[in-house]
């Protein structure tokens, strides 16, 4: 009985952690979320992100450029506002 609650519990916890992986995205975001998903990670797609003027964009692109360690993405993101995206927490403990 006991293994069963272990299983159920292994579940839950795989459940919550791949809903709070990818709540940053919306619908919109397809390009992005395949272009990570499928570990391509196009340039253009991430920089369009992380230069956009919405803050739920730049949030998910940094997000992206996180998964994606490439360097090159280093002077788009120190040229963000870090007194606003420095404060925010992508992943939550």
């Amino acid at each position: 009985m006991i293994r069963y609650y272990k299983i159920l519990l292994v579940f839950l916890i795989n459940f919550l952690a791949v809903q709070s992986a990818f709540s940053q995205y919306t619908e919109r975001d397809s390009a992005l979320v395949s272009t990570v998903f499928e570990r391509s990670f196009d340039k253009e797609i991430i920089r369009d992100y992380l230069e956009s003027k919405e803050s739920r964009r730049v949030i998910a692109g940094l997000l992206a450029a996180a998964h994606s360690a490439d360097t090159l993405f280093i002077p788009t993101i120190v040229d963000l506002d870090f007194s606003f995206y420095g404060k925010i927490h992508l992943f939550r403990p």
